[in-house]
């Protein structure tokens, strides 16, 4: 004997539907959607709190059930919303960092001549304004970029906006800047796991490939930054060794 999972009547173990209540006593499948962003039942608050708790405790199968959808304006938003949260943290622990620095160094002798750190709480605006403007635009150019390597790669058949998704997706990591001072560590690092696990799952590629599109997109950087900075020296007749 069994009970029902609704409503608690006794029923035979082979019973698959209720003779109370009518339900059926089987597991829904995994399927897409079973995501807390893609469920249209909850409200906007829901959906971010249960998103930021899918995607940090179990990232695979977030990214897994995470609805095939050209859509990005939600998932922007959400994104918006995780940089406005981690950035106002990193310059919260900046601030109380930089007045710790300047109350000891006073009282710190031959020190108290020193240098102090240049951020101060007046500067917190402005640099939230220009992290925020600079976040807007920074994952269209990492999808990009992490799109190109994949399509070099021979995959990427999903299309560009299934690999913004996964950046955008993978912002939660900013959550971490909540931690002081080994937040900002620890926020990058779970963000390539992130971006990592998001793009095996929805490009369908092993983690191996999908690190080395992470990884092969920062050495394709660094290999046009140090281009870019030889074609200045020779523009400007400095000596190129």
């Amino acid at each position: 004997m069994k009970k029902c999972r609704f409503c608690a009547t006794m029923m035979q173990d082979s019973e698959t539907i209720c003779p109370s209540c009518g339900k059926s006593q089987e597991e829904p499948a995994a399927t897409e959607g079973l995501n807390s962003f893609d469920d249209p039942t909850l409200s906007w608050g829901e959906r971010i709190v249960g998103t930021i708790r899918e995607v940090m405790t179990a990232p695979n199968t977030f990214f897994s059930t995470l609805k095939e959808s050209g859509e990005i304006k939600g998932p922007f938003i959400y994104y918006m919303f995780m940089t406005l949260i981690s950035t106002i943290a990193y310059l919260f622990w900046q601030t109380a960092l930089s007045s710790s620095i300047s109350s000891l160094i006073p009282s710190m002798g031959p020190l108290g001549g020193a240098e102090q750190s240049p951020f101060t709480p007046a500067m917190f605006p402005l640099l939230l304004f220009f992290t925020l403007a600079l976040g807007a635009v920074s994952p269209f150019i990492t999808a990009g970029l992490y799109h190109l390597v994949l399509l070099l790669f021979g995959e990427g058949g999903k299309g560009y906006v299934t690999t913004l998704r996964v950046i955008l997706f993978s912002s939660t990591a900013g959550i971490l800047y909540v931690i002081p001072f080994a937040g900002s560590l620890l926020a990058g690092v779970w963000s390539l796991a992130l971006q990592a696990m998001g793009l095996s799952r929805r490009h369908d590629i092993s983690i191996g490939k999908a690190l080395l599109v992470i990884f092969g997109t920062f050495f394709f950087i660094v290999v046009l930054v140090v281009l870019f900075v030889v074609f200045i020296l020779v523009a400007a007749g400095a000596p190129v060794r």
